[in-house]
Protein backbone atom coordinates (compact mmCIF):
# COMPACT_ATOMS: atom_id res chain seq x y z
CA UNK A 1 0.00 0.00 0.00
CA UNK A 2 0.81 3.68 -0.58
CA UNK A 3 -0.44 6.62 0.64
CA UNK A 4 0.26 10.35 2.37
CA UNK A 5 1.83 8.60 5.53
CA UNK A 6 4.72 6.30 3.71
CA UNK A 7 4.61 2.89 2.14
CA UNK A 8 3.11 -0.76 3.88
CA UNK A 9 4.07 -4.06 2.66
CA UNK A 10 1.91 -6.68 2.39
CA UNK A 11 3.12 -8.43 5.98
CA UNK A 12 1.88 -4.73 7.41
CA UNK A 13 5.83 -2.89 8.31
CA UNK A 14 5.08 0.67 7.04
CA UNK A 15 7.93 3.23 6.53
CA UNK A 16 7.12 6.66 6.70
CA UNK A 17 7.99 8.75 3.75
CA UNK A 18 9.92 10.74 5.98
CA UNK A 19 11.57 8.10 7.59
CA UNK A 20 13.21 7.48 4.24
CA UNK A 21 16.78 8.07 2.80
CA UNK A 22 17.02 6.53 -0.23
CA UNK A 23 14.59 5.05 -2.86
CA UNK A 24 16.69 2.10 -5.53
CA UNK A 25 16.02 -0.27 -8.46
CA UNK A 26 17.49 -3.39 -9.80
CA UNK A 27 16.66 -5.87 -11.94
CA UNK A 28 18.41 -9.51 -12.30
CA UNK A 29 17.70 -11.92 -14.58
CA UNK A 30 16.11 -15.03 -12.78
CA UNK A 31 16.64 -16.99 -15.61
CA UNK A 32 12.88 -17.36 -16.82
CA UNK A 33 12.36 -14.27 -16.28
CA UNK A 34 13.74 -10.65 -15.42
CA UNK A 35 12.72 -9.37 -12.07
CA UNK A 36 12.66 -5.59 -11.05
CA UNK A 37 13.24 -4.54 -7.39
CA UNK A 38 11.83 -1.33 -6.34
CA UNK A 39 13.74 -0.75 -2.61
CA UNK A 40 12.85 1.87 -0.01
CA UNK A 41 15.51 2.41 2.23
CA UNK A 42 14.70 2.97 6.06
CA UNK A 43 17.35 5.58 7.88
CA UNK A 44 17.38 2.69 10.44
CA UNK A 45 19.86 0.81 7.68
CA UNK A 46 16.39 -1.48 7.44
CA UNK A 47 14.20 -1.36 4.29
CA UNK A 48 11.47 -2.86 2.18
CA UNK A 49 11.81 -4.30 -0.99
CA UNK A 50 9.40 -5.06 -3.83
CA UNK A 51 9.77 -6.67 -7.19
CA UNK A 52 7.07 -7.08 -9.89
CA UNK A 53 5.85 -10.15 -9.23
CA UNK A 54 4.70 -8.72 -5.76
CA UNK A 55 0.64 -8.27 -6.28
CA UNK A 56 0.86 -4.08 -4.15
CA UNK A 57 4.43 -3.30 -6.56
CA UNK A 58 1.76 -2.12 -9.82
CA UNK A 59 -0.20 -0.01 -7.47
CA UNK A 60 3.23 1.49 -5.65
CA UNK A 61 4.81 1.74 -9.36
CA UNK A 62 1.51 3.71 -10.77
CA UNK A 63 1.58 6.52 -7.45
CA UNK A 64 4.56 6.64 -6.44
CA UNK A 65 5.65 10.00 -7.77
CA UNK A 66 2.33 11.57 -6.13
CA UNK A 67 3.96 11.46 -2.77
CA UNK A 68 7.59 11.46 -3.92
CA UNK A 69 9.12 13.62 -5.65
CA UNK A 70 10.92 12.18 -8.45
CA UNK A 71 12.71 12.95 -12.13
CA UNK A 72 10.30 13.10 -14.91
CA UNK A 73 11.93 10.09 -16.66
CA UNK A 74 12.03 7.70 -13.51
CA UNK A 75 9.29 5.09 -15.29
CA UNK A 76 11.38 5.39 -18.58
CA UNK A 77 14.59 4.30 -16.31
CA UNK A 78 13.21 1.56 -14.79
CA UNK A 79 11.60 0.02 -17.75
CA UNK A 80 14.68 0.41 -19.91
CA UNK A 81 17.02 -0.87 -16.81
CA UNK A 82 18.77 -4.12 -18.16
CA UNK A 83 19.89 -6.66 -15.38
CA UNK A 84 23.70 -6.21 -15.70
CA UNK A 85 23.47 -2.49 -15.01
CA UNK A 86 24.11 -0.77 -12.10
CA UNK A 87 21.25 -0.24 -9.81
CA UNK A 88 19.50 3.18 -10.11
CA UNK A 89 19.00 5.84 -7.21
CA UNK A 90 15.18 7.00 -8.16
CA UNK A 91 15.14 9.39 -4.75
CA UNK A 92 16.91 11.24 -3.72
CA UNK A 93 17.29 13.21 -7.01
CA UNK A 94 20.75 13.50 -7.56
CA UNK A 95 22.14 16.94 -8.30
CA UNK A 96 25.01 17.77 -10.33
CA UNK A 97 27.23 20.54 -9.06
CA UNK A 98 29.32 22.99 -11.13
Amino acid sequence: MIDHQGITSSSGVTLSWSELTSITVYKIDAKIKVLTYLTFHHDSGDFLEFTNEDAEYQVIFNHLDSFIDLADSWRNRIESLKPEEPLIQLWPLQTTSH
